[in-house]
């Protein structure tokens, strides 16, 4: 099991209070419900952006430094590419998800 993964993450919406049944699979400090599964029904939320190209994140940054971002978030969040890419590794997980439910 993996303690620690690396994904694209880009929103200005987010769950903000889990409903009942669900168990958190995958959170950190700004999102607290990052990945939840649910206990009642074969589903899973996902808030975090397996699709997104490394590339595209930063420009996605880039394009928002400034007006959503301060320099410093923008910067902090560019340098976190220099990290471990788990892109893969999720949709791994999704494609199992799917192949067990789907």
């Amino acid at each position: 099991m993996t303690s620690t993964i690396g994904v694209p993450a880009s929103h200005q919406d987010q769950v903000v209070e889990p409903p009942p049944g669900a168990q958190i699979v995958a959170a950190n400090d700004f999102t607290p419900y990052g990945m939840l599964a649910y206990e009642d029904q074969p589903a899973i939320s996902i808030q975090l952006h397996p699709e997104f190209t490394i590339d595209y994140a930063k420009a996605l940054i880039e394009t928002r430094r400034g007006t959503r971002y301060t320099e410093a978030q923008a910067q902090a969040a560019l340098d976190s590419y220099q990290e471990p890419d788990d892109r893969a590794l999720v949709g791994e997980w999704i494609a199992g998800f799917l192949a067990r439910w789907g």
